[in-house]
Order: C-alpha cells, then structure tokens, then sequence
C-alpha cells in the first residue's frame, strides 16, 4: 500500500492542514470538500477556514510518499509531521494522530468541558423535563445520593 502524507494550504494567508491518506491526493482533496458541507464537521478548523475563504484558494501538496507502509506507520509518520507545526499559529491542525490514552483523557475532558459550558443551558432544560416526567426515579435517585454522601462524611469525621 502506497501512503501519503500531505499538505493543504491556503493561497490567502499561508493556513495549512497536514494528513495522511492512502488515496491519491485528488482524491483525498474532493473527500475533504465533500465533508467540509457536513454540519457537524464546519466549525473543525480546517473547514471553518476554507469554507470562509473559498475551497479556490486550496491546493495539496505531497510532503512526502511512502510505498509499503502499513496504516499505523503512516499514521505515525503524519503524527511525527504535525508535532513538528503543531505550535505555529498557521497550522489547522488541534488533534494529533494516534493519541496516547492519556493525551485523549486529555482532550476529551477539555471537549466535554467546552461542551458543557457552550450547553448548560439546553442541558438545564434537559434535566427538569426529565425530573418532571420522571418525579419517582428523581426521589430515588435523590434519596441514594444524600444516603451515600451521608456515609463518606460519616467515614470521614471519624
């Protein structure tokens, strides 16, 4: 298998994406635009800023070809890449490859965080539409947490 890792860059103001594919880069670049419509993908950088500027001022360029490299090596390798522009202002991409477990932890909580800021209060009204619709399950659940926090502080003051 032949992998790839590319770059694609914006003629405006010199933003670029660094990926992996193993497809031709033609290819990977009408995926991009393809998924750039997408609604839950328009606010990830890459898209939000082509979708902006206009997918003319695209274009990308090989960075380097790989022939026999198997998925995890490539993706290696397009980690190894990113690491190298993940600090410049310029680059779109937020998300290494092949994130270690502790670095996903890491991200998924800064996520969960933002999401739950940018939502509170859809998840407010969330939550009293089900402890309306559910009072019975509302008082157990209530009752088994004051029992429980009633026993850690026993626990504690002890």
């Amino acid at each position: 298998m032949i992998g790839r890792i590319y770059r694609i860059e914006n003629a405006t103001d010199g933003r670029f994406y660094i990926g992996s594919t193993t497809q031709t880069l033609q290819k990977r670049f009408r995926n991009h635009k393809s998924k750039a419509k997408e609604e839950c993908r328009k606010k990830t950088p890459l898209y939000a800023c082509f979708n902006q500027c206009g997918w003319e001022h695209a274009s990308i360029r090989p960075v380097s070809e790989h022939s026999e490299i198997t998925k995890e090596d490539l993706l290696k390798l397009e980690k190894d890449e990113i690491t190298k522009f993940i600090d410049d202002p310029l680059c779109l991409n937020k998300i290494r490859p092949l994130q270690t477990l502790e670095e996903k932890k890491a991200t998924d909580r800064e996520y969960g965080r933002i999401y739950r800021e940018q939502n509170k209060d859809q998840h407010r009204e969330r939550l009293n539409q089900w402890r309306l619709s559910n009072p019975d399950k509302w008082r157990e659940q209530t009752k088994r947490y004051r029992e429980k926090k009633k026993s850690i502080d026993e626990k504690h003051s002890s």
